[in-house]
């Protein structure tokens, strides 16, 4: 005659055997994630916590611009283009470069630090008629910039790194990730994300020709490594490509907006009608400048 099992082993057999079926299910899903879309589920789930962390501004991004250095730009600018830049306290910071007087030719070149750059940049980008977007794979996602930094200039090769903090809205990304095996990461995923990405502006022969090339990017308080992971995730839902794709995506039209040319629109280029013949990267007392150049 067979011994009946105690009560307490039939629990522990059943428990064992949850325990096993879970953990089954579980290796199942990792290694589906992983062969399929080259994500490791419990690595991306520990980032992700990483990054939905607060980020506080003043202490990450040190380079931020104020009002302050707009108030310097505009006198550094109108010191050699009389009246390009204007303010009054109903509409604040403006900037026009069509339309001016011979007086407003250029005098002399136009020497500016990284936040005075920033500064001009967050103006006109406040001056259109439209809050600033940027293509985020097949999204169009509203941005905000937070920081402009020359890092490092190489005059031999005429390239210049320059780093640009932007602070993007995903909350349209964030509300379609509910598919598998994006619905696992769903809420560790903040809607604001801080990007800082680090572009190498390589100067061309020609006046005001350049080429900007992806270098490397973080993500709010991951490193480098972590953010390509979080970009692959990403790259599931939006398509935006690898880490450095996305930041020359995020770059461009910043330097864009910088330098100019014949087909994007540029601070620098705009005054080209005032004078203005190319611009430059140059070191002045171990300080980075953007120079307009009028010879």
């Amino acid at each position: 005659m067979t011994k009946k099992k105690p009560w307490w082993v039939k629990l522990l057999i059943s428990l064992l055997s949850l325990v096993l079926v879970v953990a089954i299910a579980i290796g199942g899903v990792y290694f589906y994630a992983k062969s399929k879309f080259g994500i490791d589920i419990f690595q991306t789930i520990s980032q992700l916590k990483i990054m939905a962390q607060d980020v506080d501004e003043a202490t990450m991004f040190t380079n931020k611009f104020t009002e302050e250095d707009m108030k310097s730009a505009k006198e550094t600018v109108n010191e050699k283009a009389k009246d390009v830049i204007a303010y009054n306290e109903t509409d604040g910071y403006s900037i026009t470069t069509s339309g001016l007087t011979s007086e407003s030719n250029l005098t002399g070149e136009i020497k500016l630090t990284d936040k005075q750059v920033g500064a001009v940049l967050n103006t006109i980008i406040n001056g259109s008629e439209s809050d600033l977007k940027i293509n985020f794979g097949s999204y169009e996602i509203s941005i905000e910039i937070i920081q402009i930094k020359f890092e490092q200039l190489d005059i031999e090769n005429n390239t210049a790194d320059v780093n640009i903090v932007l602070k993007l809205d995903i909350s349209a990304i964030k509300n379609s990730m509910n598919s598998f095996p994006l619905s696992l990461f769903n809420k560790y995923i903040p809607k604001t994300l801080y990007i800082s990405s680090t572009c190498t502006v390589t100067k061309g022969s020609n006046p005001f020709e350049y080429n900007v090339q992806g270098k490397s990017l973080t993500i709010n308080k991951l490193d480098k490594t972590q953010s390509e992971n979080i970009v692959k995730v990403l790259d599931l839902v939006t398509k935006i490509g690898t880490s450095t794709q996305l930041c020359e995506t995020l770059c461009t039209p910043m330097i864009d907006a910088i330098i100019g040319n014949e087909t994007n629109s540029g601070f620098a280029y705009s005054l080209k009608s005032l004078g203005a013949k190319d611009y430059a990267f140059e070191t002045v007392s171990e300080t980075i400048y953007f120079v307009i150049k009028v010879a």
